[in-house]
């Protein structure tokens, strides 16, 4: 069930959300919540979980606002362990795909030695002909620090460009 977009915590209103179009008022639902502060070192299965989870979640909130759930994707960003002294340069951004098609995910997060799992990047595409942009992309990290936001930020610009993915 969606909370009422446009309420502040005060109760006053927001008033720019009478500009907001459907996808924008879920996505913003979706972010809506107090934001990690320390990592979470997540198996590779625990982490592939929590993206179906997170990603059905949105698709639910697509769903009940009328949209298309088919409009929001889920990417995986896998890192490979930095050896001792060296950086953790780029990420694997690996697609969810449909439930049926889960092990083919587990099996590339597998062929990563070493894997670190650093986070989601979700792609919302909003179809509204007054929405500011096409689509949005953003991040959900599951460690924190400069090395592993570097690598998520790169991973939300390849998938925002449409580059690289599952590679």
């Amino acid at each position: 069930m969606m909370m009422v977009a446009g309420l502040q915590k005060s109760g006053e209103k927001n008033l720019m959300a009478p500009t907001w179009t459907e996808a924008a008022k879920v996505r913003r639902v979706f972010k809506a919540g107090r934001q990690r502060q320390k990592d979470r070192l997540l198996t590779p299965t625990a982490a592939i979980y929590e993206t179906c989870i997170l990603l059905d979640k949105l698709r639910e909130a697509m769903h009940d606002a009328k949209l298309d759930p088919d409009d929001v994707r889920a990417y995986l960003v896998v890192g490979a362990e930095p050896k001792l002294g060296a950086e953790l340069v780029s990420g694997k951004v690996i697609v969810i795909p449909p439930p049926k098609r889960l092990p083919e995910v587990f099996r590339k997060v597998e062929a990563i030695r070493e894997s670190r799992m650093l986070g989601i990047v979700f792609h919302q595409a909003d179809r509204d002909p007054k929405a500011k942009a096409p689509f949005s992309v953003w991040v959900h990290p599951f460690i924190i620090g400069t090395l592993a936001e570097r690598v998520l930020l790169e991973a939300r610009n390849r998938v925002a460009q449409g580059k690289a993915l599952d590679n």
